[in-house]
């Protein structure tokens, strides 16, 4: 299985520090043990990007099989940590998802927040920052209203240049709590030509009166694997292993969904990544069909462009270059044309940041 050849990732995440903390986490004690030897919890913690994220659920893992374990005395207090800013962002979501309920704006939870409550043993093992929500585009502005965002957070997150080339924008708020707002899942599952229909859900209970609506299990592994690809922290391995630990993933499902937003390369792709870093290998006739189904020509390229760049463009020339070409695989079909003059106004407006700053 480990031979399985990638279509269009060619740098696949994570590195080896990374992986063996996604193993540990997933009950692969002899990753840990392995690590350990040769590194203090602090340099396994520093050795690459996104890793302490991932520690909350490996103290789970040693509180179940090595409750004595001496790392635990600082995994322990990670993850408490993680509880109690789970409940404050849980707290936060069903205020602002009553707020947007009033307003008449549909709300679906995406990420950390439902994740944590559906395939985590607990919401404490999931770490977080923000509260990802989705609205259907047409109600962005009317959602704006309903958080406060001011005149600044409109301009530098939810502008034209930004809609038509981003998926979300943040939206802080009071007490640190932040709300990532998404009018589409995610820009990759946008394809070009006409609109697929939309991702199933199912209910969410965040302890309100009313269930909260999240993107159903198939779905939700859909988009771990495609945003996990493109923003590579590497914990969305461990998101997309306990998906499929869950059993609550239609695998078959998966493959149509992924071919009807042509993203049927990544999907394989991130299921053999998953494979390889620990988790359960999904079955070859699954990939078979996915590889069978992948896209061909300029979407493969477009695909694979997207993918071979970081997420989080900065003010230098060459990122927004980068962010332009990146546009081809965008969430929204509009033509170039229509997009030259916001991106004009978004290089001179970063440029004019960049010598403000200097």
């Amino acid at each position: 299985m480990t031979a399985r050849r990638l279509l269009v990732v060619t740098d696949p995440p994570p590195g080896p520090v990374a992986a063996a903390v996604v193993r540990t986490a997933l009950g692969d004690l002899a990753a840990w043990d392995g690590l350990r030897r040769s590194s203090s919890l602090g340099a396994v913690v520093a050795a690459e990007p996104g890793i302490e994220p991932m520690l909350p659920m490996v103290d789970r893992c040693l509180e179940r099989h090595r409750p004595d374990d001496p790392d635990r005395d600082v995994l322990g207090q990670l993850r408490r940590t993680t509880g109690f800013r789970d409940r404050i962002l849980a707290d936060h979501a069903r205020q602002v998802l009553a707020e947007l309920a009033a307003a008449g704006v549909s709300a679906v939870v995406l990420k950390g927040l439902a994740l944590a409550r559906t395939c985590y043993p607990s919401p404490d093992c999931r770490a977080m920052a923000d509260v990802d929500l989705l609205v259907p585009a047409a109600a962005v502005d009317p959602a704006l209203e309903v958080l406060g965002a001011d005149a600044a957070t409109r301009a530098a997150s939810f502008g034209r240049y930004d809609r038509a080339t981003r998926h979300s924008g943040e939206v802080p708020a009071p007490g640190g709590v932040a709300i990532d707002l998404h009018w589409a899942v995610h820009r990759l599952l946008q394809p070009p030509g006409p609109p697929p229909p939309p991702l199933p859900t199912a209910h969410l209970d965040l302890g309100a009166v009313e269930p909260a609506l999240t993107l159903a299990p198939t779905a939700h592994l859909l988009h771990v694997l495609v945003g996990g690809l493109w923003d590579r922290r590497p914990r969305w391995c461990l998101d997309a292993a306990l998906l499929l630990r869950s059993g609550s993933v239609d695998l078959g499902s998966l493959v149509d969904h992924a071919g009807a937003r042509q993203v049927a390369a990544v999907a394989h792709d991130g299921l053999v990544v998953v494979g390889r870093t620990g988790g359960p290998w999904a079955p070859d006739e699954v990939l078979d069909e996915l590889a069978g189904r992948a896209e061909g020509g300029r979407r493969r390229r477009q695909l694979r462009r997207a993918l071979s760049e970081r997420e989080g463009a900065t003010s230098t020339p060459t990122a927004l270059r980068v962010r332009w070409a990146r546009e081809s695989a965008r969430t929204t079909p509009v033509g170039a044309a229509a997009l030259v003059g916001p991106f004009v106004a978004n290089v001179l407006r970063t440029r004019r940041e960049a010598r403000s700053a200097e």
